[in-house]
């Protein structure tokens, strides 16, 4: 592969095609993997019907609350924050900490920003809407 120093740096591109990769071979030559086919749309539904085991236990935290009210919400965003953070650091994480000022201190950030308040709020509801795997 040749370097051309009058080529734009700062928007560098990449073209599969013009790169000599000394031996003769081509791009989907020997040792690469073949193009994979186009996605059919039968296959595409069962591919969204595999659900995270996180976001299984999220949607029935959420399933069924009504999160209009402010308690519930409250009590519901809280729960979910936990079932996340038990999930990514294990109960360690909660157990040698002080569980309610972490929580306290994530929905306390989560609801001072307008922009997490309104993505936490969708991520809620869009979990309320999840059918079960």
């Amino acid at each position: 592969m040749e370097i051309n120093p009058k080529q734009n740096l700062e928007s560098p591109s990449f073209d599969v095609e013009s790169v000599d990769f000394g031996n003769g071979c081509a791009a989907s030559g020997p040792g690469m993997a073949a193009p994979s086919p186009a996605m059919e749309p039968d296959s595409l539904g069962a591919t969204l019907t595999v659900a995270d085991p996180l976001q299984t236990a999220l949607s029935e935290l959420v399933r069924g609350k009504e999160l209009s009210d402010p308690l519930v919400y409250k009590e519901t965003s809280r729960q979910v924050l936990h079932e996340i953070l038990t999930n990514l650091f294990g109960d360690a994480l909660i157990q040698s900490l002080d569980a309610d000022d972490l929580l306290d201190t994530f929905q306390g950030f989560i609801q001072e920003d307008p922009f997490l308040k309104d993505m936490f709020q969708n991520f809620l509801t869009d979990l309320a809407r999840t059918d079960p795997a």
